[in-house]
């Protein structure tokens, strides 16, 4: 569909409030006590804050698809289909970059790697997972199913992997966003295996086998395609060097040819296809070695809303499911122009209780 479809008027709402929310924060008295980008000279920090905002953006508009047709579906526009999708794919590629240059050092320490990423992952994944529990139990009939029925659908949200109980669509109440989370743990228990191939030797055995059969059960029970994201992230490293001196001396060029990257990806590839990975890794390599958008990612509103991208990536979809399925502040029948006039509220309130989340749930966990 062209590009200039109605329904792409919600990016243009939500650059301006992410323009605007980014700009205020910047004028905040912000301690890096708090925040630990703002110690931090990395592009990858403004990075995460604008990704977890577009799947908000994306799972925004299919709300209103799926009240008003039934169907939780891909919107009909390819630009916005892919602020899905590619920001999912640059959170992958991210994950990747920083887990595989830990299996260059000779010896990794795999139960304090485990743990960290159990701080990092657990405790507000829990937190949600908690409200998907209270919710779908509320909205079916328990009586309906086995206990063994019931039991499978808890460990599935227990082990990350989360589906619906019989007809009730659990995931919707967080907009689906746990799908990924399987895929992370994926990747990270491939890592012993990967340090393994890497060094040609197993330095600890015991969690060589264990998380190697682990890594099988997830690996044979997900997509195998969307592992080659974690995998690409690999061009960022193999060719750090050359794409160092690129960012240097030709900012001016790569000024140019960046930007048109990024819109060629969302507006003409598909989501999740192999070219549209190979396209956001090559652009992905460039911001990984310090391509910042002529500073933009640099900037201190942003870095924020990066320290805060994981609260927003898992609360967004109850916020939305709270307010448009539980208090039912809108009336579906009106248009879509009325409902794309609550975004920047809904933005707002998204943004305060991620900042409450991240403070009061991550934060404490992360400082152990």
């Amino acid at each position: 569909m062209s590009i200039f479809v109605s329904s792409n008027l919600i990016i243009i709402i939500f650059i301006l409030c992410l323009v605007l929310s980014s700009y205020f924060i910047s004028k905040l008295q912000l301690s890096a006590t708090t925040f630990d980008s703002l110690s931090r000279n990395s592009p990858l920090d403004g990075l995460r804050g604008i990704l977890a905002l577009s799947v908000f953006v994306h799972h925004f508009f299919i709300t209103f698809i799926w009240k008003t047709t039934g169907e939780w579906d891909h919107p009909q526009s390819n630009v916005l289909d892919n602020f899905g999708a590619i920001p999912v794919s640059y959170f992958f590629l991210i994950t990747g970059y920083l887990f595989l240059n830990k299996i260059k050092q000779n010896e990794v320490d795999w139960k304090k790697l485990f743990k960290s990423r159990i701080r990092r992952i657990a405790p507000l994944y829990y937190f949600v997972a908690t409200f998907v529990i209270i919710f779908t139990l509320l909205s079916v009939n328990i009586h309906d199913y086995s206990v063994s029925q019931i039991f499978k659908w808890l460990k599935g949200w227990i082990i990350f992997n989360g589906k619906s109980l019989g007809d009730f669509q659990s995931t919707i109440i967080i907009a689906g966003v746990n799908w990924t989370l399987i895929y992370e743990w994926g990747f990270y228990f491939s890592l012993p295996l990967l340090h393994a191939i890497y060094h040609k030797k197993i330095n600890n055995k015991k969690y060589f086998y264990i998380t190697l059969i682990i890594f099988i059960v997830i690996f044979l029970d997900t997509k195998r395609s969307h592992y080659l994201l974690f995998i690409l992230s690999i061009l960022s490293i193999i060719y750090k060097d050359k794409i160092k001196i690129l960012v240097e001396k030709k900012s001016y060029l790569l000024n140019i040819i960046i930007p048109s990257l990024v819109l060629i990806s969302f507006i003409f590839t598909t989501h999740f296809s192999t070219i549209q990975k190979c396209l956001t890794a090559t652009i992905f390599a460039f911001i990984a070695n310090g391509y910042d958008f002529k500073g933009i990612l640099k900037n201190k509103g942003l870095k924020v809303l990066g320290d805060i991208s994981y609260s927003t990536y898992l609360l967004h979809g109850l916020v939305l499911y709270i307010l448009f399925s539980i208090f039912n502040i809108y009336n579906f029948e009106n248009s879509m122009f009325n409902y794309f006039s609550l975004f920047p509220i809904i933005f707002l309130i998204v943004i305060v209780i991620s900042i409450l989340s991240y403070k009061f749930i991550e934060r404490p966990f992360l400082k152990r």
